[in-house]
């Protein structure tokens, strides 16, 4: 809740399960395990002996989608998405997976993380001829495999990835193949799963969706790599020289699922060490440790262990509330918090609070938080943050902020941060306490949004 700015990324799944023509449903619900890196929008698009078709539309997957939709969407082959829209993608905010026409058949595209390079891509593409609805990064991708292909359609997306700069996850279902791909730098996760019935694969944003599906998990794909999936199996080739290995820092703080595993790092255990972390650099005296709900919880799970406070649960979240709650007024946004995370007021009353939340963007919703805290009773709140200050904006679209005189840590000292949020103490974890959760994946990891300008 603090991560107020802090977005989802989106989350994909491609499914191929040889002679199951139900795959639609497999892919209902392992976008449900991805719910949480995307609320705005739901899309599935199925491969049937060559023919896409697919079913797309704004709103959480349990609202887009019913049985009588998936009793339509038939073949063995399938590929999905759930989106949160960045600041460039909202000038059209078409679902996803887009669909394409190319020469010889149809494209689908589903994206997780942005091309930075697009606006150039597009430009170039258009001075050669070719035409665009919308200009998303998706579009951009779909005609230029179709303008690439030849006579092999894996070597012309191999060509297209090899172009591509920026920080994406990508699935491609064309021509029957499934085809997964990760940039050079690792940025955005992508896992690789195996059916247990020995039919055939999946690869999804990460790994809990196959859980849910029946998949065993295989690995990750590495950076710069892609994955081809067809009738013949799997396979895995290299679309463009990997360099260092940056994966987002903040996939551990905020994004990923507790229970997931990424970079071979269990991401409950990350943040449960990072509340621990966060104790030692910075103790408090206090009554109870309460965690904001959700990705906060495992924090304060740790600050608690670690620092012999008991831990609550002080905060109740509304999970019925989406995120498109309109807020034109101050009042509606306290009645919209309000409505969202409510104390427990048996709990907070005349305590001594610890707080401990992923990350302060903006500082609205922590301010709000612990207004709401004080007002039921709470002597004294002191904040924890599991992220170190967020002093500059993401360049690959992870913080949903345009202007970076919006981050509160650019604009303020932390002790100014303290009396604007009116909490009695304020910590954040440092960078290398942060970094220090996460030793024992491979590669390193992409921090620039957290380091000192």
């Amino acid at each position: 809740m603090g991560n107020e700015g802090v977005k989802d990324y989106c989350g994909i799944i491609g499914i191929y399960d040889e002679n199951n023509l139900d795959t639609a449903n497999l892919a209902y619900f392992g976008l449900m395990a991805l719910q949480h890196r995307g609320q705005e929008s739901a899309g599935i698009a199925i491969n049937n002996a060559g023919f896409i078709t697919h079913y797309a539309d704004a709103g959480l997957v349990q609202d887009v989608f019913d049985q009588r939709i998936l009793s339509i969407l038939k073949g063995d082959m399938c590929l999905g998405h759930v989106k949160y829209s960045s600041g460039s993608e909202r000038r059209n905010n078409s679902p996803q997976p887009l669909i394409s026409e190319y020469r010889k058949g149809q494209i689908a595209v589903a994206l997780n993380g942005s091309i930075t390079n697009a606006p150039m891509l597009k430009e170039k593409l258009s001075w050669e001829g070719a035409v665009f609805d919308d200009g998303s990064d998706c579009e951009v991708i779909a005609v230029m495999i179709s303008r690439k292909f030849q006579r092999d359609i894996v070597e012309a997306v191999r060509e297209t990835l090899a172009e591509l700069e920026g920080a994406f996850s990508l699935g491609i279902m064309v021509d029957n193949k499934l085809i997964a791909a990760r940039d050079k730098n690792g940025i955005r996760p992508l896992s690789i799963g195996r059916f247990t019935n020995g039919r055939g694969y999946a690869f999804a944003s990460e790994n809990v969706a196959f859980d849910i599906i029946g998949a065993e998990f295989l690995y990750e794909l590495e950076r710069g790599q892609m994955a081809v999936i067809d009738y013949k199996g799997l396979r895995t080739e290299w679309h463009s020289e990997p360099e260092k290995g940056s994966l987002c820092a903040f996939e551990f703080v905020y994004f990923a699922r507790p229970d997931s595993n990424i970079n071979g790092i269990s991401v409950y255990e990350s943040r449960e060490l990072a509340g621990r972390r966060l104790a030692a650099e910075f103790p408090a005296e206090a009554d109870c440790v309460i965690g904001v709900p959700d990705s906060g919880i495992p924090g304060a799970i740790g600050f608690a262990a670690e620092s012999g406070i008991p831990y609550s649960l002080g905060l109740i979240k509304n999970r019925y509330i989406g995120r498109s709650f309109i807020e034109p007024t101050t009042r509606l946004r306290e009645l919209a918090v309000k409505l969202k995370l409510n104390p427990i007021t048996n709990i907070v009353q005349g305590k001594r609070i610890v707080l401990v939340d992923d990350s302060i963007v903006r500082g609205t919703t922590t301010l709000r938080i612990i207004e709401l805290l004080k007002i039921s009773g709470a002597r004294e709140v002191h904040m924890r943050v599991l992220s170190p200050q967020i002093k500059e904006l993401c360049r690959f679209g992870g913080i949903d902020i345009s202007d970076r005189a919006d981050l509160i840590s650019n604009r303020y000292t932390t002790e100014e941060i303290r009396r604007n949020i009116g909490a009695d103490s304020l910590g954040f974890i440092s960078l290398d306490g942060l970094l220090g959760t996460l030793r024992g994946g491979s590669g390193g990891y992409c921090s620039e949004c957290l380091e000192a300008p």
